[in-house]
């Protein structure tokens, strides 16, 4: 069922691309066709999460002996700042907290137009008696300005870091002999297996991270793993 939907949506947005051309040319002379690809795009990506949630991230999540997170209040105070906050879903092991969030601020246009801007999207993590380090790593600039960042930016010697961690500190020296090169490899050779941007910090004796764009997959096992691996080595 999964994949005819993926195929379905493939199809619905090649044919969304090759109609948008035609009616640039034709100047739209019936949108309603447009609108409906686009229906179809967003209906069959929602029953794709949703099967993907149901069939095996939360199966993957219970096998493992986590726990789905009823009271969330605490875990909101340690989240980014923002005006909106969606949590899909939340579980629990030990000292480790996993959530898929989408979380957006309002801004205004010239013509005072309200609008709603995507902060980050993806999956948070949130660790908890980790001793706090002298750097912030914020791979977004919306997060890094909500984080307040002055810090300048620092470039390590790994290409792979350096393109999935954008790592700011006035404490070079800690940097340098934290992130050794054989910490640098195991972090970045997890990271390309997720391929997504990371963001992280230390507050309030928890390690914070923020995966952009995530989402579990087909792949849970091999994603979780990495993860994990990226967490012990901060």
């Amino acid at each position: 069922m999964i994949e005819f939907l993926k195929v379905f949506r493939i199809i619905c947005i090649v044919c969304l691309a090759i109609y948008l051309i035609w009616g640039i040319a034709r100047q739209f002379q019936n949108i309603y066709i447009m609108f409906i690809l686009i229906v179809f795009i967003i209906i069959s990506s929602f029953f794709i999460s949703y099967i993907q949630y149901k069939n095996i991230i939360k199966p993957f999540f219970i096998s493992n002996n986590f726990n789905e997170i009823s009271n969330i209040s605490d875990i909101k105070k340690g989240i980014i700042n923002s005006e909106s906050l969606n949590i899909e879903f939340a579980y629990n092991k030990d000292d480790l907290d996993i959530l898929k969030v989408n979380i957006k601020n309002t801004y205004y246009t010239q013509k005072d137009k309200k609008r709603e801007k995507d902060i980050f999207k993806g999956i948070y993590i949130r660790k908890k008696n980790i001793k706090m380090k002298d750097f912030i790593i914020a791979s977004n600039s919306d997060i890094k300005d909500i984080l307040g960042v002055k810090e300048p930016l620092i470039l390590l010697d790994n290409v792979d870091f350096n393109k999935y961690f954008k790592l700011y500190s006035n404490n070079n020296l800690e940097v340098f002999k934290f992130l050794n090169p054989k910490k640098l490899d195991i972090i970045s050779n997890n990271a390309k297996l997720i391929n997504h941007k990371i963001s992280l910090f230390y507050k309030d004796n928890y390690l914070h991270i923020y995966i952009h764009n995530f989402s579990f997959s087909e792949n849970i096992e091999k994603e979780f793993k990495s993860i994990i691996n990226i967490v012990n080595e901060f």
